[in-house]
C-alpha cells in the first residue's frame, strides 16, 4: 500500500512532518507530490494501491486547485493540513472529505492519526492473510 505525501511549497513543518512519515511507512511505498500535476497523475496511477494522502496546503489557492481533483480523492483517507484556521478555508477543506482535517501545525498530531490509521490497514491485512492460509488448507 503506498502513501501519498503532497506539499507544493516546503517548509521546516513539511520537512519534519515528512521525515516523520518515512519512519513509518515501509521503503517504496512514499509517493511525494510537489505540485498538482504529479498529485493528479500520483492518484490516477496508483489507484488501486493507495492507502492515503497526506496533503499539507500552504495557500488557499492551493486548496482550491486541489477541489479541482477531489473525486480522485474519494476512495482513499485524506490527512489535511490547513494554512489557516479560518471558516472559509475550513468549509473548503471539509469539501474534499477527509478523515482528518487540521489548521494547528502540529506533526506530533498528524503522526498519531497516521499511525492509527497505518495499525488498522495492517490489522485488516493480517486478516485477510490469515483467511488465504485457511481456505487454502480446505
Amino acid at each position: 500500500m503506498k502513501l501519498i505525501f503532497y506539499c507544493a511549497d516546503p517548509n521546516d513543518f513539511s520537512s519534519g512532518l515528512f521525515d516523520q512519515i518515512r519512519f513509518l511507512v515501509p521503503v517504496g511505498s512514499l509517493v511525494v507530490c510537489r505540485n498538482l500535476e504529479e498529485l493528479q497523475h500520483s492518484l490516477l496511477n496508483s489507484a488501486y494501491d493507495l492507502f492515503a494522502a497526506v496533503l499539507v496546503v500552504f495557500s488557499r489557492d492551493d486548496l482550491v486547485d486541489l477541489l479541482s481533483i477531489r473525486e480522485f480523492l474519494t476512495s482513499i483517507r485524506v490527512i489535511l493540513v490547513l494554512p489557516d484556521c479560518e471558516q472559509e478555508t475550513i468549509s473548503i477543506g471539509h469539501d474534499l472529505k477527509p478523515r482528518f482535517l487540521t489548521t494547528d501545525w502540529n506533526s506530533e498530531e498528524v503522526i498519531a492519526v497516521l499511525a492509527k490509521m497505518l495499525r488498522r490497514v495492517e490489522k485488516c491485512q493480517g486478516h485477510v492473510e490469515r483467511n488465504r492460509v485457511v481456505h487454502k488448507r480446505n
